[in-house]
């Protein structure tokens, strides 16, 4: 049963998960949405994907945020 739905999107070859901004022309997202698709990031390090078995301290997920344009 699905209890909950968000859409996030993974980018440079699956190397970290983004959230989507509000629009094209706005790429502002909120504050839940930015810490909840940097969990999903940190997770996702922590258990093996993108090579960073057990290493969630890798997580670039700030740089990635940055490059990408996205405000809080």
């Amino acid at each position: 049963m699905v209890v909950f739905r968000e859409q996030l999107v993974l980018v440079d070859a699956g190397r970290c998960y983004l959230p989507l901004p509000q629009s094209g022309d706005d790429m502002r997202v909120g504050k839940w949405n930015h810490d909840f698709a940097k969990l999903i990031n940190e997770l996702s390090l922590a258990i093996g994907m993108g090579g960073g078995l057990g290493d969630a301290s890798r997580s670039e997920f700030d740089d990635y945020f940055r490059r990408a344009g996205l405000s809080i």
